[in-house]
């Protein structure tokens, strides 16, 4: 499952279809999301767009991004997790505790992180 983080060296971008993120999503935190009642879901929009990309630059943005809506989807009764596109916009989110505005620049700064232990290197790279 970890191929596609591997770098690009030699690799040629193709279409990268919300269908088949959505499929590595569940393949690689199934374990996590049944042992935290987390429920993954895909609008049908999402699942036909389209990325003409790295797929080993892509996975891991979405692989980030759904690591840290785990961690803070634990605290909530509700734990479902929406893939969406709107007009030229992917759309990842939870039903976890919203950010306050306050926060929203700062958790994609380089070492600022709200998770005990965190790195703050994830969103950064995001």
């Amino acid at each position: 499952l970890l191929s596609p983080l591997y770098r690009t060296t030699g690799k040629a971008r193709s279409n990268v279809k919300g269908q088949d993120i959505e499929e590595y999503i569940r393949n690689f935190f199934g374990e996590q999301f049944k042992f935290n009642n987390i429920i993954l879901e895909a609008t049908p929009i999402f699942k036909k767009n389209e990325i003409y990309t790295y797929e080993s630059i892509l996975i891991p943005v979405f692989i980030n991004i759904i690591h840290n809506a785990i961690y803070w989807l634990v605290p909530v009764n509700n734990r479902k997790i929406l893939l969406d596109v709107v007009g030229d916009k992917i759309l990842i989110m939870n039903s976890g505790s919203r950010i306050e505005d306050f926060y929203l620049t700062k958790i994609f700064e380089l070492f600022y992180s709200k998770r005990p232990n965190g790195r703050g290197i994830g969103l950064y790279l995001v």
